[in-house]
């Protein structure tokens, strides 16, 4: 059986001046929008040229880098806004890649294709013909398979896996700034009351407001300002809610706990040590090794 073709890349060339070239997202977003931008870049070239993104994508990625789902839409919205992805791809097919990264893809497995061509799918390709090299094939019945190991976002690894069980609930991908969530995305939940004001809080509550309906707990109206009182009256701080709630999710509990904290000086989280037990209450004798040493000599 002939080896599967490679696709991807195992790295790729960044440039000096990428700093400056994302001046304007790093003084929007910070480091998050760079490593948002990063992942995004490795996880194309680790595929080849192109990546299909759906919710369960984004649902990991938010997991593996800690930051919220929220964010993660918002950094990626921007990037298509400053054209560093197709826009027309995306909103069309769901697909990120860009004239740049594809003129670095062609570059990078020039080495290798030059005695192998590598086919590209035309409905991606966005380089025109002059400026795609002669060992690129622009193929117009290429398509992916669902079962391309290469590009399939089914073959996520076990962390991956894991992520999206833990924190897949009901949730829908859009386009915040463009698009509307669908009607069905929280059923109940009236969208139009904010319960918190700070985002982050409303969005870990209403995660878990939504597990629990898809579990098929009856919410309504006054059950939601239940739950409400009680987040507030086990976390004080909006930093406690949000693990509160995110914990409540993840651990599927019926309402909401205070979660154990693990802070503090290695002094205060030291524990006592135990006392060694003693033979039926007898208190032990102390020994000097050197002592009993000599005796045993002179017994001798």
């Amino acid at each position: 059986m002939a080896r599967p073709k490679k696709q991807g890349l195992d790295y790729f060339p960044i440039d000096v001046d990428i700093f400056e070239d994302l001046e304007v997202e790093y003084a929007k977003f910070g480091a998050d929008g760079f490593t948002i931008y990063m992942y995004l870049l490795t996880r194309v070239y680790k595929r080849g040229y192109y990546l299909e993104v759906d919710e369960d994508f984004l649902l990991v990625m938010a997991a593996r880098l800690r930051m919220s789902e929220q964010k993660v839409m918002q950094v990626l919205n921007y990037l298509l806004k400053r054209s560093l992805f197709d826009n027309t791809l995306f909103q069309s097919v769901k697909v990120l890649t860009s004239a740049g990264i594809q003129e670095r893809f062609q570059l990078a497995v020039k080495s290798r294709a030059l005695k192998n061509p590598v086919q590209v799918r035309e409905d991606l390709w966005l380089l025109k013909k002059e400026e795609t090299e002669p060992f690129i094939k622009v193929n117009p019945f290429l398509n992916k398979s669902k079962n391309n190991e290469s590009f399939s976002e089914n073959n996520f690894d076990n962390y991956e896996k894991n992520a999206i069980e833990e924190r897949k609930v009901n949730k829908y991908i859009y386009i915040a700034s463009q698009e509307k969530p669908p009607v069905n995305a929280t059923s109940s939940i009236d969208t139009k009351i904010r319960y918190f004001d700070n985002q982050e809080v409303e969005d870990a509550f209403l995660l878990f407001i939504s597990y629990k309906k898809q579990k098929g707990a009856i919410i309504n109206p006054s059950q939601i300002e239940l739950y409400k009182e009680r987040l507030c009256e086990v976390a004080q701080t909006d930093i406690d809610k949000i693990a509160v709630a995110k914990e409540a999710t993840m651990r599927g509990w019926e309402t909401f706990y205070p979660v154990r904290k693990t802070r503090g000086t290695k002094a205060q989280n030291k524990q006592p040590e135990a006392k060694k037990a003693k033979f039926c209450n007898f208190e032990q004798r102390k020994y000097n090794m050197s002592e009993l040493e000599s005796m045993l000599l002179k017994s001798n």
